[in-house]
């Protein structure tokens, strides 16, 4: 009977996902360690006789439609997907269970409550959706943007030939340069459209990282120099090589630090930094800006296609350089202060 029991603890103890045993009164009687883990706590001391709802949601009462609530009244399983905040902040999306622990008598004595903690897979879900999504803009804005450019060829090749085998007044020749300017500006907007719908063949070869880098920096050397922007990069000397498409990903980082210079309009201090991170296999490049910084609300559509906070912006800039970045196998992180400046960080991974 003990080997039994002993067996049953382990078995318990040690499944992934966090089971708790509550009373009537909420209060968690037994929890395993996949509870502990799941509410960040070191033994079950930390748990025990407290209340669930608490500290699961932490809330002061019973949660609404609480499983454990229809489980104790009813006598039957229930099942709900809820999301709570940790203490760190994070949301999580949790799936609960409930199960009855009867008497003799068939009364609820007990609870068995079941958390499954479901957020990455949620993460996995919406961000499917958002390729489906893109995709289907990317579709949408291809048809658009080959529609508009033969009209716009015809524009500009007008333009150019009145100009070329004409004698014209002065006024005449300044608007007809007006439309090329234009028409060359929404070829360029095209050409963004298009490369966001049908993006072009990744060209793999093995490059040292601080190449791409100090290329993106010296395009913009004047412009810093205009605006009073100082610019500096420091780079690890123990970076490896690492196969990438160098202009696919030159354009990429040219993207970040335009959008850093764009910020820091009466000047400012942009800083690159790239290093290795030898745990986690990867090159970190941090673009650190003293600018204007992004509201919150913003942060999360930074790399939606067409979203942008600029007068003139078509809001494929970012989205084009994440697409690359995503290319590479690398993520982007933005966190950003209003009004103090953004720290954007890209990782690349390596292999040794």
């Amino acid at each position: 009977m003990k080997f039994a029991k002993d067996r049953l603890r382990v078995v318990f103890d040690n499944i992934g996902d966090g089971i708790s045993v509550i009373d009537e009164n909420y209060q968690i009687l037994r929890a395993n360690r996949g509870a502990l883990r799941l509410l960040d706590k070191r033994d079950f001391s930390c748990l025990q006789g407290k209340k669930c709802y608490k500290e699961y949601h932490k809330k002061e009462a019973i949660c609404e439609n609480c499983p454990a609530q229809k489980t104790f009244e009813e006598g039957k399983p229930y099942h709900v997907t809820t999301i709570c905040q940790r203490i760190d902040k994070d949301r999580v999306v949790l799936n609960i269970s409930t199960f009855p622990i009867k008497n003799k008598e068939g009364k609820v004595v007990r609870v068995i409550e079941c958390v499954k903690n479901i957020t990455d897979m949620v993460k996995l879900e919406d961000q499917l959706l958002y390729q489906e999504r893109l995709a289907g803009i990317g579709e949408l804005a291809a048809g658009i943007a080959h529609e508009i450019r033969n009209p716009l060829g015809s524009i500009t090749a007008s333009s150019q030939f009145v100009l070329s085998k004409y004698r014209l007044p002065y006024q005449i020749k300044k608007h007809l340069k007006i439309i090329l300017r234009h028409s060359e500006n929404a070829n360029r907007i095209i050409k963004d459209i298009l490369d966001f719908a049908k993006p072009r063949m990744i060209s793999f070869k093995l490059v040292h990282i601080g190449e791409v880098i100090s290329s993106a920096c010296n395009l913009v050397k004047v412009r810093c120099k205009k605006q009073y922007v100082r610019l500096n990069h420091k780079l690890s000397r123990r970076i490896p090589q690492i196969l990438l498409d160098e202009k696919q990903l030159e354009q990429a980082f040219l993207n970040f630090i335009l959008n850093a210079l764009d910020a820091m309009p009466d000047g400012g201090h942009l800083m690159i930094n790239a290093y290795p991170d030898f745990k986690a296999n990867e090159i970190v490049i941090n673009f650190m800006d003293t600018g204007d910084g992004i509201a919150p609300e913003n942060l999360n559509k930074l790399f939606t296609p067409f979203f942008s906070t600029k007068e003139n912006g078509v809001g494929l800039g970012l989205c084009l350089s994440h697409q690359v970045i995503n290319h590479h196998k690398g993520r982007v992180n933005i966190e950003s202060k209003f009004g103090q400046g953004t720290d954007i960080e890209v990782r690349l991974p390596f292999k040794r």
